[in-house]
């Protein structure tokens, strides 16, 4: 048995002594913590993933107009200076 514990009757009572009082305490602060941690982690990760859908829709875009551009010119050059 550990320290702390007692068996009765099949079942398994742990008895909460001052020393894991505190243990109890400290391990509710870390939990507290860790959830905060990873609630922020989890908003950047939501950030960074529009932050590259923006980007991939920025780059598609600029591809997009450069070629309009081109074929634009090419066109208008052949209209107005004929072979």
């Amino acid at each position: 048995m550990t320290k702390g514990a007692e068996r009765s009757s099949g079942n398994t009572r742990a008895t909460v002594t001052d020393q894991d009082d505190g243990t109890l305490d400290l391990l509710k602060q870390i939990l507290i913590r860790f959830q905060a941690i990873t609630q922020q982690n989890q908003r950047a990760e939501t950030s960074l993933c529009w932050t590259k859908v923006a980007r991939i829709i920025d780059v598609t875009f600029l591809v997009l107009y450069i070629i309009t551009i081109i074929v634009f010119l090419s066109m208008l050059g052949k209209r107005w200076f004929p072979e």
